[in-house]
């Protein structure tokens, strides 16, 4: 009796376990992969970080022509921005809704940072804050990215054409650099953004119901063995020996 009651015990504590295995898996899962993503994201700003240091030294060696202070400055601001989502997922570990977001920000900054100065050249940096928030699933995030990005897109093509470091024909006067600059990659950026958020849309529903499936998989083995626990408490051995004898 006591080693049926040892085995009931241990039955029953499984059919709780695995009932909240089930009622936790999807935020479990989602909390995994935004940890995931933001390790992900750190790494990509941290190569990204690197490239921009690259950069820099092509310019000291003469490979690239732009003002040496002014690039010094933007690539060095640039670099610890970049680094600054890698300290947060890996070394301090941070975790939570605002982390995803202060990312996406800070990389806007360093876009900015980097149109105003090597204008044209980082034309297709403008996508980087939405493609990385693609990774999270996550449509908030996405709509977050996009429609920051277009304020940031007009910002940096003021900027630059204030700043005219780099020429960029006819881009030469505010009203030039809006009209033919920033409203023809605002519509290419939407005409992106449009598909990002489709994929972003697919992906997070296929998902959602990836994870049903595998909690009604869940709650379907958590009954049979519920059945097969009670058919061996009521098929013991022991039963099983007195029918034996019985007959």
């Amino acid at each position: 009796m006591n080693n049926e009651n040892k085995e009931n015990k241990k039955n029953k504590k499984k059919r709780v376990h695995g009932r909240l295995n089930i009622n936790l898996s999807k935020s479990e899962f989602m909390n995994n992969n935004e940890t995931r993503s933001n390790k992900l994201f750190g790494k990509i700003c941290l190569f990204a970080g690197f490239l921009v240091l690259f950069c820099l030294v092509l310019n000291e060696m003469g490979v690239f022509r732009i003002a040496p202070v002014i690039m010094r400055i933007t690539c060095i601001a640039s670099a610890v921005l970049f680094f600054i989502p890698f300290v947060i997922s890996y070394v301090l570990k941070k975790n939570g809704d605002w982390v995803k977001y202060f990312m996406i920000t800070d990389i806007l900054i360093v876009v900015i940072m980097l149109y105003s100065v090597l204008s044209y050249h980082v034309m297709m940096m403008w996508l980087f804050p939405l493609v990385s928030s693609i990774i999270y699933f996550d449509k908030k995030l996405v709509h977050f990215a996009i429609f920051t990005t277009i304020p940031a897109i007009v910002l940096g093509h003021y900027l630059a054409c204030t700043f005219l470091l780099l020429g960029d024909d006819p881009l030469r006067t505010v009203q030039a650099a809006m009209l033919y600059g920033a409203l023809p990659r605002t519509i290419l950026f939407l005409s992106i953004a449009f598909v990002a958020r489709q994929v972003t849309r697919k992906a997070s529903k296929m998902l959602s119901n990836a994870i049903e499936n595998s909690n009604e998989i869940g709650r379907m083995t958590s009954g049979i063995q519920l059945v097969m626990s009670q058919t061996q408490n009521l098929m013991g051995t022991r039963d099983m020996q007195g029918y034996g004898r019985r007959a």
